[in-house]
């Protein structure tokens, strides 16, 4: 059983990695002077997130949403969103982080009106520092990469 655990924990760790290069690139690579950041993985006590002084995206997840990861990769495309369920857990993790990465790197300090509408309208659902205008630019300028609204992005993330 443990063999089999340890296949699906690093199907579901390649499926996440392979999630993250894909949005990266199509999101960053062509910005200069932009270095990717490290994604680390872990299975700890600790918070997801983006941490633009080490350039480092930490996603904290259970070893179970690492395994449904795997499920995904056996799927040629991302399955469709269910009405009231959203992405699996760690998808709303990466791209929350995501989110993150461009706001600091691409947003850098420029929020839009569309942002600062949203941070309005949506700052209570989301906790910490970071979530404001900038953040919600970001969710604007990137919500039609998942062929959603800002609207429905912010309720899957």
């Amino acid at each position: 059983m443990t063999n089999e655990m340890d296949n699906r924990l690093a199907q579901g760790r390649a499926v996440i990695q392979g999630t993250h290069d894909a949005i990266w690139r199509d999101w960053l690579s062509s910005t200069p002077g932009v270095s990717r950041a490290t994604l680390r993985l872990i299975y700890e006590c600790a918070s997801s997130g983006y941490r633009p002084e080490q350039n480092e995206l930490l996603l904290n997840l259970p070893e179970a949403n690492v395994e449904d990861a795997a499920d995904e990769g056996a799927h040629d495309q991302t399955p469709p969103l269910l009405a009231g369920i959203g992405w699996p857990a760690w998808k709303r993790e990466l791209v929350h982080e995501l989110l993150h990465e461009y706001q600091h790197k691409v947003v850098a300090g420029n929020a839009s009106v569309v942002g600062k509408a949203l941070e309005q309208k949506y700052r209570h659902c989301f906790d910490g520092p970071g979530h404001d205008a900038h953040f919600f630019t970001a969710i604007a300028e990137k919500a039609s990469y998942f062929g959603m609204s800002p609207e429905t992005l912010i309720m899957n993330l």
